[in-house]
């Protein structure tokens, strides 16, 4: 927890210095007044006028629930007044998405029900409204009877919301599952994907999905699982009527993982939707190169043939970490598309 606001200062630098090319980094407005006092995770984006939003976890009320800001007119103004929640539970892991006409969603794990369930609301410019009956109350869209963690949320063209997230279920063991808003129900996207072993099979240790809608407008879905030897990468995009694999092999052996070190931990994957039909999917790899302990980030891209390194190297050894200690990787891209 105490590295949070040192990652919001971060990623609030770099929005000024890659949006007005200044050849130095400055502050955008006094957070201080906007996060304090922070918990746990956050999610940053920024909508498609360019405003940046961030959903962030809070203990101000007294209890764990989440909130959103976003930068207007030079101060951090926190969308809807209050907090998003607002559920007597402990609310956590929010995950943002803003629609093309400006819409702010959110997604979050909440343990009000006794277990934590997945709950999402958006912003209808007055208040922080359910979609559908119970989406932020009760047991959520998730409703699965095990825990529900780490959702991962996006919209596609039209507006319409995906929810992926990790459950664990009696057995103890995590799938991956995911929903979307049919326009009358928090609906399954092809038959199991929200019951059983979801999109993983098996006995699985699935977790950490990742979300984004591809060049073909449809959702494609990462996560890591381990399961095997080692933690690998996972991968499958939604066509219309099935899920499919990324490329060959992307959901089976070590997955997309494949150029990793043998027997080395991958994990906490991130999708990114780039222009002309390309999509980077980047991790961190933990594993030993000699004698030494690495913990390295790797960057693929698909091009729509394949996976192959951004970069020669991007994706084995130490990737593009070089000789350094780094986790947690996210990405963005420039209006250039870089």
């Amino acid at each position: 927890m105490r590295r949070f606001p040192f990652f919001i200062l971060i990623t609030i630098l770099l929005l000024a210095g890659c949006g007005q090319r200044s050849n130095s980094w400055e502050e955008i407005g006094d957070l201080a007044n906007a996060v304090i006092p922070p918990r746990g995770s956050f999610d940053l984006t920024v909508g498609p006028d360019g405003t940046p939003y961030i959903a962030y976890v809070s203990e101000r009320s007294g209890n764990a629930e989440i909130y959103v800001v976003r930068y207007v007119e030079d101060e951090w103004v926190t969308v809807g007044g209050g907090n998003v929640s607002n559920s007597g539970g402990t609310s956590v892991l929010p995950s943002l998405a803003i629609s093309e006409d400006g819409i702010p969603f959110v997604a979050w794990a909440d343990n009000s029900s006794g277990s934590p369930q997945i709950f999402v609301r958006f912003y209808d410019g007055f208040a922080w409204a359910e979609i559908g009956t119970d989406s932020a109350t009760s047991e959520g869209i998730s409703a699965s009877g095990g825990d529900s963690l780490w959702p991962a949320l996006a919209l596609d063209s039209a507006g319409t919301p995906y929810v992926a997230w990790t459950d664990t279920g009696t057995s103890g063991f995590s799938s991956i599952f995911i929903r979307y808003w049919d326009g009358s129900q928090w609906a399954e996207l092809g038959a199991g994907s929200a019951t059983g072993n979801g999109l993983s099979s098996g006995a699985t240790e699935a977790k950490h999905p990742s979300l984004v809608i591809g060049p073909e407008g449809q959702p494609w879905l990462v996560w890591d699982d381990g399961a095997g030897l080692g933690t690998s990468v996972y991968g499958q995009r939604w066509d219309g009527s099935g899920w499919q694999e990324i490329g060959a092999g992307s959901n089976s052996g070590e997955g997309l993982s494949a150029t990793a070190m043998s027997g080395s931990d991958n994990v906490n994957p991130v999708l990114l939707a780039g222009p002309n039909g390309t999509v980077y999917l980047a991790w961190n790899n933990q594993g030993i190169i000699g004698t030494a302990t690495s913990q390295s980030i790797y960057a693929l891209q698909f091009d729509g043939n394949g996976w192959r390194e951004v970069s020669s190297g991007s994706a084995a050894e130490y990737g593009l970490s070089g000789n350094r200690s780094d986790w947690a990787p996210a990405m963005a891209l420039d209006n250039d598309g870089r």
